[in-house]
């Protein structure tokens, strides 16, 4: 039976437990109570239905008049008003299914995985849009949202299984042949930490939430143009990022990638991926460092006249000017850019970071060598009698203050180092779709327990980016006039409601205002929602 907010009863006063989802809390019926094998304690339990924080009261589902019947004085009055008409929230499914055929993805997986795993896939998608990454929860959010039989918990984890490698690779491939081949694709690796002990990939490396856990990597190949990702892979956590470029780009030729450049930070700068993209003639605007004597050079010749007022780049409020010569074994241009805004911030941040150290080795009795070498970066290390003393070194400290507000991009077109600093600075796009597969999908966490599962979650996942991304990119405009958060979309999204009379299923209430104006900013046609009905109702 599916949830109904106009039907409401008292929480029960004893019994049960609440497990908090995005909207509402779930609330469940203990039955049982036992313990495990090990002795741990557990229980057994049935959802009840949600609690509703503005009323207090609980919209419940089936399970509740099974179970509190006939203790409920109100029960034959509620029963007999619930079945009049089932009542489920479809605003955000439509969305979907209307997103995935507007971008070809609704052709593309019914081709290639049929009718039935689709409508699976649109289910996990949808649920993670308005719920997350916990799939413990996803039968309730079925029975309240969409009219296919819905899944389990452990069904959903059956179906992550049977996403094949190949299946992900042939919709790869012609999810990349829709979009536009001429325009630049920006590059880079996120990482998604685990406690399961059961997955391949996973493994200790450079955790970019700072946290002591194994992890598993993702590549991602985001358009510039398009503002949507294209193509990611996973891999062993303990890789460095640089080391696994030449592995992703093997994959373009079988994609059909070509008539593109790629855009990258600099952690993928070094000689073995100069020298790659080079031969195998990618163009590429990447991100250098300062750890090269070539940059080095040119820095030193040319810091004076970077800031003449010729190199001024109003539109990005940089000065620029571009070297020739040769970078990490390759001929390329290297653009210099000062940025003078930025060089209040970067100046206390850096002796913000001195002061830190210097009072972390204020503590400390002894170095080790990952210590020392650290350290050294902007003090005089000097062993003593009793362990070790220490000052500033100045001389370091004052060059490095004298580089703030300067930055380097590397290059094999033939650009303007206004163009080139535009560009490059587009690849937030890949940044901006990592916070918001991490945080928005709320997968910081696989909470997934075998490679086989965390490689459909992670499809599952990258599909519902594309949906979240598009959302994103087409509602700037509205949500920044009505001052909406991502959050708020899905919500008046959810207020479409259908009911379901005499075996007919049809629209509860009129659109809303807001809810047109979503559709019509996502380009979305408004008969989509009746439309839908009518192939329920078939």
């Amino acid at each position: 039976m599916a949830l109904c907010s106009k039907y409401q009863v008292k929480l029960p006063e004893k019994g049960i437990i609440a497990k908090k989802g995005r909207k509402y809390p779930y609330v469940y019926h203990v039955d049982s109570y036992y313990r495990k094998a090990k002795g741990t304690p557990s229980h057994k339990k049935r959802s009840i239905g949600k609690y509703d924080a503005q009323t207090g009261m609980l919209i419940p589902n089936q399970n509740y008049y099974e179970i509190y019947g006939s203790q409920n004085e109100t029960k034959k009055e509620e029963e007999t008003e619930i079945k009049c008409g089932e009542i489920r929230e479809i605003g955000v499914v439509c969305v979907v299914e209307g997103v995935f055929e507007k971008l070809g993805v609704r052709k593309i997986l019914r081709t290639i995985i049929g009718e039935n795993r689709y409508e699976k896939i649109k289910t996990i998608v949808t649920y993670m849009l308005c719920e997350g990454n916990v799939m413990q929860y996803i039968d309730d959010f079925c029975e309240n949202t969409v009219y296919n039989k819905g899944m389990t918990d452990r069904e959903v984890s059956l179906f992550f299984a049977s996403l094949t490698n190949n299946e992900r690779m042939r919709f790869f491939k012609e999810w990349v042949a829709l979009r536009s081949q001429n325009e630049y694709i920006a590059y880079d690796v996120t990482s998604f930490s685990t406690y399961a002990k059961n997955i391949d990939d996973a493994e200790y490396g450079y955790n970019r939430d700072k946290e002591s856990l194994p992890q598993i990597n993702m590549a991602m190949y985001m358009g510039q143009t398009s503002l949507l990702p294209m193509f990611y892979v996973t891999y062993d956590g303990s890789i460095v990022d640089k080391s696994h470029l030449e592995y992703m780009m093997t994959y373009n030729a079988e994609l059909g990638i070509e008539n593109v450049s790629f855009v990258m930070d600099r952690g993928f700068a070094s000689t073995d991926n100069a020298e790659y993209m080079r031969g195998k003639g990618y163009p590429f605007i990447l991100g250098a460092g300062y750890n090269i004597k070539a940059i080095r050079q040119a820095f030193a010749e040319n810091k004076q006249s970077v800031q003449n007022a010729g190199n001024y780049i109003l539109s990005q409020k940089v000065y620029g000017t571009a070297v020739k010569g040769r970078f990490y074994r390759i001929d390329a241009t290297l653009h210099i850019f000062y940025d003078p805004e930025s060089i209040p911030q970067q100046t206390a941040d850096f002796f913000r970071k001195i002061a830190a150290e210097e009072n972390e080795l204020s503590q400390l009795k002894n170095l080790d060598d990952a210590q020392r070498q650290k350290y050294s970066k902007h003090f005089i290390i000097t062993k003593a009698k009793n362990g070790f003393t220490f000052e500033r070194d100045n001389t370091k400290i004052n060059d490095i203050h004298g580089r703030l507000g300067y930055f380097f991009i590397l290059t094999n077109k033939s650009l303007s180092s206004e163009d080139v600093v535009s560009i490059y600075r587009k690849r937030d796009v890949i940044e901006k779709g990592f916070d918001e597969i991490k945080n928005g999908l709320d997968m910081n966490r696989l909470r997934t327990h075998s490679s086989a599962t965390t490689d459909g979650k992670m499809f599952c996942a990258f599909l519902s980016l594309i949906c979240r991304l598009y959302m994103q990119n087409n509602l700037l405009d509205l949500i920044d006039e009505l001052n909406f958060s991502n959050e708020r979309v899905i919500r008046e999204l959810s207020k479409i409601r259908a009911i379901d009379l005499d075996g007919k299923k049809r629209l509860l209430n009129p659109l809303t205002k807001i809810q047109k104006d979503i559709l019509i900013a996502l380009h979305l046609n408004l008969d989509i929602v009746p439309d839908y009905f009518i192939l329920l109702n078939l």
